[in-house]
């Protein structure tokens, strides 16, 4: 619940910004592809939601939403402190680019596990932490024009 110091303090900030700003913060939450963000210089119980941005939500959907600690760069629109996106997780001295070339897709997760995709190439490694598992509800083909290597302790072709 709001007293009126807070929303003398809201409205304060809202007359000083009738502008679009973009500004730094950090993530402490996610919840219904929004972002909890803590602004930076706000008080450490005050935190805003962000809409997150998407590269596909209508028909297929790649949704990324951020981890809690990242540090966000937030676009707001001068309409209040509800209006505004997440805008990303910019790179920083502290956690520097992967040095990626512009034509290799990459993928880093927090077991370790790396994805890379050479459009240039047209090659796709895995580098997995763990299992990897198919499942289809058709038939799955593997074919190479070059050939195929397995190498494994144990490699079982079971016969149906």
């Amino acid at each position: 619940m709001l007293n009126l110091a807070d929303l003398e303090a809201r409205a304060a900030r809202l007359e000083s910004r009738n502008y679009v700003s973009m500004r730094y913060g950090r993530v402490t939450g996610t919840k219904d592809g929004e972002a909890q963000i803590q602004l930076n210089g706000a008080d450490e119980h005050n935190t805003n939601s962000y809409q997150t941005l998407q590269r596909r939500v209508l028909r297929d959907q790649k949704i990324k939403l951020p981890d809690i600690g990242d540090t966000a760069l937030v676009l707001e629109s001068g309409q209040g402190e509800e209006q505004g996106a997440y805008l990303g997780a910019p790179y920083s001295q502290a956690v520097p680019g992967p040095g990626q070339e512009q034509q290799v897709a990459y993928n880093k997760y927090e077991d370790g596990t790396e994805l890379w995709y050479d459009r240039k190439a047209h090659t796709l490694t895995a580098k997995v932490n763990g299992n990897v598992s198919v499942e289809a509800k058709g038939m799955v083909s593997v074919s190479s024009e070059t050939g195929i290597k397995l190498r494994a302790p144990f490699i079982g072709l079971p016969v149906l």
